[in-house]
């Protein structure tokens, strides 16, 4: 299903293809029923089985089918079919494509006068330069889509008037700028809200929560969450309840409530079986093991535990299994089972040592070159003073060879001596190149420092700045949660680039993703 991205986790907050096609396809039936041509219905149809693939690449394939017929239609359909084509190949990150004909569907959506597929295309063209990290373009196509909105009152200028501001807001959030993201994300609650829009008020009421917890507010955040959540439940949006249970969780967790948070952490639990978000399971299974190791019942804790080291095993998804580990040594050491307890320490220092081992060595690395180059810099000054000494003496003595010709054989010799104290200089800071060379071809062999060229070489869609930027971020011992509170960003924006990078390098996991890069030298 293609999806356009809204607010601020691309993961979450998205709405598909079919949905908006449905409705622009409803609020133009009467008009298209009147004027319809053999060739417009066509491609309507062609447009409508595009919509049931799944595969980008199948959607560009079957939408191109009605290219032969498209020039017998009227701008509107032209306008819709260019809308269609140009999502796909956004969804493709063909950049170029997905500009070029978001474009023409302007054009044509202009010419027929049907601004709503403007707008849909302003956001398609704001989206593509998100994932160019144009943000000042991206702002620039969401204020344009917001102006054809300007004093409408149609249901649907609601819609895309909540779902801009959203947009938005989500640069700003980006950007680490959670007063601005507040001001947006509360207008389009306000454009939300005056329709009854229950699904835009939830994503609006959850984007709220993120600001209000970046801005410290946690009452704030608490309430908002709370209606989020009850508006979720109310619409049967499992998949954002997923992480909204387990918001919930944490919060009713820090205030003691364990009976709300283990609700919700259960909640979390089965919702994330159903969507295979494992890393947000094993999160959950950890937060309920330390729930009841608070409330001293080892026996469920320990359940609870297990079943996470079995997921993150499989998985392999190592941060979150050495917190299981440490708990589980935790546990055992309450227990007074002291042999179990130290065999799950061991546990936990070897998958802690794995992930920070290359990390050691890459500080201690960049202290030694810090430290060696400091003595060839320290080396270069002196011999650059004695340099500027002799130059003064020099000066001197040409003024003394004037009157006395007698010490121009002196000059000579002190004219050779600078020629070699510069060559020794020269020398210096030929070794101290060599030393940095040297440091990045060890770096190279015992830190895994992304070379955007070198990974995009053969890739049939390079990374993009940001999806390197996640992918450092990644390889390191951090979790998705730490990448994004590194970042400023969502966590499920993070699971929404690697997913997209490990879909662009083939592979399914961080390790893959290593040793593929490892692959490439």
């Amino acid at each position: 299903m293609i999806r356009l991205i809204f607010y601020i986790d691309p993961s979450i907050y998205v709405m598909s293809m079919k949905q908006l096609l449905v409705l622009i396809l409803l609020l133009f039936s009467v008009r298209l029923v009147l004027s319809q041509t053999p060739q417009e219905k066509s491609v309507l149809e062609i447009i409508s089985e595009a919509d049931t693939k799944s595969d980008p690449a199948e959607m560009v394939v079957t939408l191109k089918k009605a290219l032969g017929i498209l020039e017998d239609t009227g701008d509107s359909i032209k306008g819709i079919y260019y809308y269609n084509l140009g999502v796909s190949y956004g969804m493709r990150y063909d950049v170029d494509s997905a500009t070029q004909s978001l474009n023409l569907s302007i054009e044509y959506a202009d010419l027929a006068g049907d601004i709503f597929t403007q707008i849909g295309s302003l956001n398609g063209l704001a989206n593509v330069a998100r994932i160019e990290n144009d943000n000042d373009a991206a702002k620039g196509y969401y204020e344009r889509g917001l102006e054809l909105t300007k004093d409408s009152k149609e249901h649907r200028a609601y819609k895309w008037r909540s779902a801009l501001l959203g947009n938005i807001a989500g640069i700003f959030f980006d950007l680490g700028n959670p007063d601005a993201a507040l001001s947006y994300t509360k207008d389009a609650l306000i454009e939300s809200t005056a329709i009854s829009d229950s699904t835009s008020m939830a994503r609006n009421l959850v984007q709220l929560g993120y600001c209000y917890n970046a801005l410290n507010y946690p009452d704030s955040a608490f309430q908002v969450n709370q209606r989020a959540t009850e508006i979720l439940e109310m619409t049967k949006d499992l998949y954002l309840l997923t992480f909204q249970y387990y918001t919930m969780g944490n919060t009713y967790m820090d205030d003691g409530d364990f009976t709300k948070a283990e609700y919700y952490y259960n909640e979390c639990i089965k919702l994330a079986k159903q969507f295979n978000e494992y890393e947000t399971l094993i999160e959950c299974l950890n937060a309920m093991a330390g729930l009841l190791f608070e409330q001293e019942k080892f026996i469920s804790a320990e359940q609870y535990l297990e079943e996470s080291l079995v997921v993150s095993g499989k998985e392999e998804i190592l941060a979150p299994r050495r917190d299981a580990f440490k708990l589980f040594y935790e546990l055992e050491m309450a227990r007074t089972n002291y042999k179990n307890a130290i065999g799950h320490l061991k546990e936990y220092h070897l998958i802690k040592d794995s992930l920070s081992n290359q990390e050691t060595i890459n500080n201690i690395e960049e202290f030694r070159v810090k430290y060696e180059t400091a003595e060839k810099e320290k080396e270069i000054l002196q011999a650059n003073a004695e340099i500027a000494e002799q130059e003064r003496f020099q000066v001197f003595l040409i003024i003394i060879t004037s009157v006395v010709i007698l010490f121009s054989a002196v000059a000579i010799g002190l004219i050779i001596q600078r020629s070699r104290l510069k060559n020794a200089l020269l020398s210096q800071e030929i070794d101290t190149l060599r030393l940095q060379i040297n440091s990045v071809f060890n770096n190279q062999t015992e830190e895994v420092v992304l070379n955007p060229e070198m990974i995009n070489e053969g890739l049939f869609k390079p990374l993009s700045d940001r999806e390197i930027e996640i992918f450092q971020q990644a390889l390191s011992d951090k979790t998705n949660r730490q990448i994004a509170d590194a970042m400023y960003v969502s966590i499920n924006t993070v699971k929404y680039h690697l997913k997209n990078i490990y879909e662009k390098l083939g592979v399914s996991n961080r390790s893959e993703a290593l040793n593929k890069v490892l692959a490439k030298g």
